[in-house]
């Protein structure tokens, strides 16, 4: 959600001072590197119970974060194997901060621990469910309580907890409660999306060429400065009794060449045992006769 509204405010600053990185010599690689190593003392104050030194090693380190992907595009854009490590390196200080929060809350009670872990698991499945919509083709960003926000909400926690304490417990079950509220909307969204899908994948419709009325339907839709394309369920439920129609009939086809492979292969067997049984026997001693 900032993401999302704080995005045009959030990039213009970004982007001047990732420019300026960049001309320093930084690279986004090393930026996430030192955001991910800053972390590790970051939890470690915070489990020891040194909640305002542990907030601005922390606060220091998601600075950093919001840095590496501006740098990026200011070197000519990221890399795959950049995006893999920058994710890769969220999830561990996630890890961390949920487990320092969890290693100082235990001291006093074990449950208040059990509910950072809760806590860390359904981040976690935010973040999944995130990458796998993604892996299929959907889009899953959304949500009330995304990395950022829940950033936010421990942070805060973590400094109100150095005047009041318990806040932390608060800010807790505020990120387990709007967590919970994230992944039935990201669930939601991608079920929806899936279910405006037509039954046939989308890379087959802009591959296969059979399929080529319906890239032609989506292009002529696509016209200079819009901003709404039609969508493929419209595409699909414009055109559902046909393409209904072509899969009766391709299964149909599939269905009569498999019988016909059945039907040669039975005549071929049939063929070869008639042809063994024909095969006349060699006349030798065996049988009394005689060369000439």
């Amino acid at each position: 959600m900032i993401d999302a509204q704080g995005r045009p405010g959030i990039q213009a600053i970004s982007s001047k001072v990732g420019r300026t990185l960049a001309s320093w010599g930084f690279t986004p690689d090393w930026i996430t590197l030192t955001g991910l190593v800053l972390a590790v003392p970051a939890a470690i104050l915070i489990a020891a119970g040194l909640l305002w030194q542990g907030f601005v090693v922390a606060a220091v380190a998601a600075i950093l974060d919001v840095f590496d992907g501006a740098v990026a595009k200011a070197r000519g854009g990221g890399t795959r194997r950049g995006g893999f490590f920058d994710a890769t390196a969220d999830r561990v200080v996630d890890m961390l901060y949920f487990g320092s929060l969890a290693w100082y809350l235990g001291r006093d009670d074990f449950r208040l621990a059990v509910l950072a872990m809760a806590c860390m698991g359904l981040s976690m499945l935010v973040s999944y469910l995130r990458a796998k919509a993604g892996e299929l083709g959907f889009n899953a960003h959304v949500g009330i309580m995304e990395r950022a926000e829940r950033l936010a909400v421990l942070g805060i926690g973590v400094l109100i907890e150095i005047f009041v304490p318990g806040a932390i417990v608060v800010a807790l079950w505020i990120a387990l409660a709007l967590s919970v509220v994230t992944v039935a909307q990201r669930f939601m969204a991608v079920w929806r999306q899936g279910t405006a899908e037509p039954p046939v994948p989308l890379e087959q419709i802009r591959l296969i060429p059979e399929f080529k009325e319906i890239r032609d339907r989506i292009s002529a839709n696509r016209h200079e400065g819009a901003t709404v394309v039609i969508s493929v369920r419209r595409v699909w439920e414009s055109s559902r009794a046909e393409w209904e129609e072509r899969r009766v009939q391709a299964r149909a086809r599939r269905v009569a060449a498999r019988d016909e492979r059945r039907r040669v292969s039975e005549r071929l067997t049939s063929e070869r045992a008639a042809h063994s049984t024909r095969r006349p026997r060699r006349r030798g001693k065996q049988d009394g006769s005689r060369r000439p």
